[in-house]
């Protein structure tokens, strides 16, 4: 099975520095020193263990874990929400899948990202014993031309070369 997807617990430890440093901007706050909250335990936006958690496991080895969705935290979650409303997502993810809100993993390597409403692909290339090679793959929305460098700006200092995460 997979690891580090349902474990949001990981993210207080592993991402300690990056979070204490208060690198991310939020959208729409502006330039230089406009920075995200510092996460506190009761700055549910901030601290996702403040937050109700769910886990579902596949039958093939598939997982999605995290925090779950719900009308007061979908927007500090970063991932667009309409698609919630639509009856055909209600209808064929049922009650569980829809309070869903972490990362999907699909066995055996490929992690899917929603960071930011930023749409990420990571494939995890084991390499050998103790070496893994981490590929990421960023999808730019070709109707949104002036969002790409902003996204592209996002990607690269979250998951990608100059990654805090």
């Amino acid at each position: 099975a997979v690891d580090n997807v349902w474990d949001y617990y990981h993210a207080q430890i592993t991402h300690a520095s990056s979070s204490m440093a208060r690198w991310m901007r939020r959208p729409g706050a502006g330039t230089g020193a406009s920075q995200a909250p510092a996460p506190t335990s009761t700055n549910r936006a901030g601290n996702v263990n403040a937050r109700p958690q769910i886990s579902v496991l596949g039958a093939y080895g598939h997982a999605i874990g995290g925090p779950q969705y719900d009308e007061a935290t979908g927007e500090a979650l970063g991932g667009p929400a309409e698609w919630r409303s639509w009856p055909e997502a209600r209808e064929t993810l049922g009650e569980v899948g829809m309070k869903i809100a972490g990362h999907p993993h699909v066995f055996p390597n490929m992690w899917i990202c929603q960071h930011n409403g930023l749409g990420q692909v990571s494939m995890r290339m084991p390499k050998g014993p103790g070496k893994t090679e981490i590929w990421w793959f960023t999808f730019l929305d070709a109707a949104e031309p002036d969002s790409h460098a902003e996204h592209l700006r996002v990607s690269i200092h979250v998951f990608g070369p100059a990654g805090m995460l």
